[in-house]
């Protein structure tokens, strides 16, 4: 079976992530793409769908998952997946001089906050009574790859970023809390709202990493 290149726009657009220059592509099976990783998530979706029926479910939502993709992009996001009753996104970190990572993830990160806040904006126009939880994580690692065969090919993201954004949605729900976040973002957070009350929460274990022992909530 011949391998397909990962630069083959054919994969590209399955990903879509046209909006991403050319030259970030550094080798054949996967594609870097260090930054931020969000998961947006409605709370109830299934307990909805159980009682109303899918085709409600849709009906309702389908302009609120329209307006998030708007702000994500707007924010230079990019869509992974909508998966049913949320949305896993990143925040790529930018190419910086001296292609320094840690200053692209300080711009990332910085992207990342300003879509929160705009997504909290627009939820509390939109309808006070949906209730959803968001998470935020930096990876430096993740990387976008394909997997499967002819049959069927998907590409997907990889790395502890991503690992530890979707793993942490369950644990911010059990902790009552509306958004949850590393330390990193928090201070990208408390910059643009200065008296936000975060309260830190150890990881769970199978989380933890050196640089990172803790999350931070905001209820």
């Amino acid at each position: 079976m011949e391998q397909r290149s990962f630069t083959d726009p054919k994969v590209i657009n399955h990903f879509d992530i046209k909006d991403i220059p050319a030259n970030r592509f550094l080798k054949d099976v996967y594609l870097d793409i260090p930054g931020i990783t969000m998961v947006f998530d409605l709370e109830g979706s299934s307990a909805s769908i159980r009682q109303r029926g899918a085709r409600d479910f849709v009906d309702v939502h389908t302009e609120v998952f329209n307006n998030l993709t708007t702000i994500i992009y707007k924010r230079e996001g990019i869509i992974e997946k909508f998966p049913g009753d949320g949305i896993s996104a990143h925040f790529l970190a930018p190419p910086t001089p001296g292609d320094n990572i840690e200053d692209g993830l300080a711009l990332a990160r910085a992207f990342a906050v300003d879509a929160l806040l705009e997504i909290r904006r627009y939820m509390i126009m939109q309808n006070q009574s949906i209730s959803y939880r968001v998470v935020l994580w930096s990876g430096k690692d993740t990387i976008a790859t394909q997997i499967g065969n002819d049959f069927h090919t998907e590409v997907i993201s990889v790395g502890d970023g991503v690992n530890t954004a979707h793993k942490l949605e369950k644990e911010v729900k059990n902790r009552g809390c509306r958004f949850g976040m590393d330390s990193f973002l928090k201070d990208s957070y408390l910059k643009r709202s200065p008296s936000t009350a975060f309260v830190p929460h150890r990881l769970p274990s199978d989380l933890r990493t050196e640089e990172n022992s803790f999350w931070y909530g905001i209820e």
